[in-house]
């Protein structure tokens, strides 16, 4: 269990950290916004996938207080279930979803994803009149654009070498993909798109791994369903 709580643990790549301001404000050297880091939900769930195998976790869901949702994260461990909980309120935007996710982040900083993000300093973005994303802080009266600030090299996964795919591999992952959908009418490229894939020989031999294991998770629920 030490080795899968290290690979829980560890850094994610900045492509999979998304910025949320927490509070805007204008000072002497212009409008500022102070920002938090989080994992992007996608990115937790791959994670899960990787360290437990799809079959080895799974997630649920509660009403909690007036608007909120409480997430409860369940991995097997030893052949036992063993859930931690945490919840989030609804957001303004896309209220449920919002919750949803929210408490879905929540519950992963638990079991140690993501929660180095904690260990940040407070981070601050300029607020300009171009940027990745927008701000309009009525209360702050601050309006504009800012960029995503970069992570401290603390925050960020050593770079490995990364095996590429296997033409035995290639051939798995199509077989498979092939496979379910027979099983549920769907193309090719449309069980793709569904695990945000456009080139499977773009991916590294690891990742082809688990988009294998995916796969057979849906065959075998496909045909369980089908029976």
């Amino acid at each position: 269990m030490t080795n899968q709580l290290e690979a829980l643990q560890s850094p994610f790549h900045p492509k999979d950290i998304e910025w949320r301001v927490q509070r805007a404000m204008s000072t002497q050297r212009g409008n500022k916004a102070v920002v938090l880091a989080y994992v992007t939900n996608r990115a937790i769930m791959n994670r899960l996938d990787e360290v437990f195998g799809v079959g080895g976790w799974r997630n649920e869901y509660k009403e909690w207080r007036d608007k909120g949702v409480l997430c409860g994260i369940s991995v097997k461990i030893d052949g036992e279930w063993v859930t931690k909980w945490d919840g989030a309120e609804e957001t303004n935007i896309e209220a449920v979803k919002g919750g949803f996710s929210g408490s879905m982040k929540r519950a992963a900083v638990q079991w140690g994803i993501g929660r180095y993000l904690y260990n940040l300093d407070e981070t601050w973005a300029d607020v300009k009149e171009k940027g990745q994303n927008y701000i309009n802080d009525k209360k702050a009266n601050v309006k504009g654009y800012w960029d995503d600030p970069q992570l401290p090299s603390w925050a960020i996964p050593k770079l490995e070498p990364v095996a590429p795919i296997t033409s035995e591999q290639v051939g798995t992952l199509k077989t498979k993909a092939l496979t379910f959908g027979k099983l549920r009418g769907k193309t090719d490229a449309e069980v793709y798109a569904a695990l945000s894939i456009n080139d499977v020989t773009e991916l590294s031999s690891k990742q082809a791994e688990a988009v294998i294991m995916k796969i057979d998770g849906w065959i075998a629920k496909a045909e369980k369903e089908s029976a």
